[in-house]
């Protein structure tokens, strides 16, 4: 059984709303999406979805003892890059569990071809533009069926790419030859 270290109990309540049984739940049974090991230790990284904080975090877990050592929120996590399309995937284990489209029927992870591009066009403060730039990969029915949870996930990227002056001008994905354009004031408002 997994437990939290002194260090992990603390930076789970200093940094998240949600509880230590909570995000052990989540991993032991498998809700909660493994990133991978550390280079050389045995610390591996979940990526989890906390529904009181609605956001993701990662936890990281040292296998030798089955201790959470440290809670981090993603933005401070640079032991890898944290696609928009694993964030959905974490949610949507955490808020479907069992019913999550990302289980198989016998209960493992899946994940189904069919995955698009996705980037986006700015215009600078001088009406150039800018990009293409890319945003992530993501499976076609999210960008289909779920537009706004893609939309919430690929914010705070895109304000990343935005300099004072600039403003996105547009987003859209690539399926091999054909390209789909998707108005950002049409993803604002999707619910």
């Amino acid at each position: 059984m997994i437990t939290f270290r002194r260090h992990g109990e603390d930076r789970l309540y200093e940094r998240t709303s949600t509880e230590t049984g909570y995000v052990v739940d989540l991993i032991e049974k498998g809700f909660a999406l493994p990133l991978g090991y550390e280079r050389r230790t045995t610390k591996n990284h979940y990526l989890f979805y906390s529904v009181d904080d609605r956001d993701n975090f990662v936890a990281v877990v040292d296998d030798a003892n089955k201790e959470v050592v440290t809670v981090l929120p993603i933005n401070w996590h640079n032991a890898w890059r944290i696609s928009p399309e694993a964030e959905m995937m974490a949610q949507d284990l955490a808020l479907n569990r069992e019913g999550s489209r990302y289980l198989s029927s016998s209960g493992k992870m899946t994940n189904s071809e069919g995955k698009a591009l996705v980037s986006c066009l700015i215009t600078k403060q001088n009406g150039d533009p800018k990009g293409p730039i890319r945003l992530g990969k993501f499976q076609i029915e999210h960008l289909q069926d779920h537009q706004h949870q893609v939309w919430e996930a690929l914010k705070k990227k895109i304000d990343g790419h935005l300099k004072k002056g600039e403003a996105l001008a547009s987003i859209f994905w690539d399926v091999g030859q054909k390209r789909v354009e998707i108005d950002p004031a049409t993803l604002a408002t999707a619910e």
